[in-house]
């Protein structure tokens, strides 16, 4: 079993529909089915829809890996809306240029990473003119602006989507910019459906498999050989948040993982 040449959305509902109660994804705090995860997506893109996005606008992610990080590449998938990734060390100036540089119309994060605080981060920010929403991804009041991720995986009205393409860009990842300014790379959902495939066919994955990933998930490490590679398989994610030695030897040792994911460094 495995899937390519889909759209992103269209390969998560027929994981939906063809293994149902298989574990999609496991962290410590939830452990959802395909089918549940395809629901919930559902329910979040027509939130998205419903809040005035539309397919072709741009949402950047700015988080550590959590389910709702997953959740999201998800549903803004079904909903058309550009997924535009955020490295969760960036600093005031680059997070503006590329908020500025995508024309992003939305923003998740969450509070902060490590020692760096996002929310006073975008507080700092000038007027952004294509930013429309912000949400806040942690629990509680989210801060004066934001508004809670939670309103959009509450039950929202139908939705009509836009009929989508596997050629549309669905992807927009930030080089490094080592030489020059970082450019957004355009990918579509063929170009990360099908390179998800590549590599889990060369690792034999079958939905027998449980992949550990500690790696980013706003790296194509992360959401694209990571997400896209055990999918597009049938495979499970065990996800952790960010790499901790300790962390990612108990998740291997609790879910049995066959396959796991690293940098050598890590």
């Amino acid at each position: 079993m495995s899937y390519r040449d889909l759209t992103v959305e269209s390969m998560l509902r027929a994981l939906a529909r063809d293994l149902p109660s298989r574990d999609a994804l496991i962290t410590p705090t939830i452990r959802w089915t395909f089918a549940e995860l395809d629901r919930r997506a559902d329910i979040v893109a027509r939130s998205l829809v419903n809040a005035g996005l539309r397919k072709g606008d741009r949402a950047a992610v700015w988080a550590t890996n959590r389910p709702e990080w997953v959740l999201l590449q998800f549903a803004l998938a079904r909903a058309g809306i550009i997924l535009v990734t955020v490295n969760t060390s960036l600093k005031a100036h680059e997070v503006e240029y590329l908020l500025r540089q995508s024309q992003a119309n939305a923003l998740f994060l969450i509070a902060g990473f490590r020692d760096v605080n996002y929310v006073e981060i975008f507080r700092s920010l000038p007027a952004l003119p294509d930013l429309r929403h912000v949400f806040f991804m942690d629990d509680g009041e989210p801060p004066q602006g934001m508004r809670s991720f939670r309103e959009l995986e509450a039950e929202s009205p139908e939705a009509v989507f836009e009929p989508q393409d596997v050629d549309d860009v669905i992807n927009m990842q930030y080089t490094s910019g080592t030489t020059g300014f970082p450019k957004g790379v355009m990918l579509t959902h063929r170009n990360i459906v099908n390179n998800g495939h590549a590599i889990a066919t060369v690792l034999n994955y079958t939905p027998a498999d449980r992949v550990c990933v500690p790696v980013p998930l706003f790296h194509c490490f992360g959401c694209v050989i990571g997400v896209m590679g055990a999918y597009t398989h049938g495979a499970s994610i065990a996800l952790v948040e960010a790499f901790d030695p300790l962390q990612v030897l108990e998740t291997i040792h609790k879910e049995r993982c066959t396959s796991i994911y690293g940098v050598p460094t890590m």
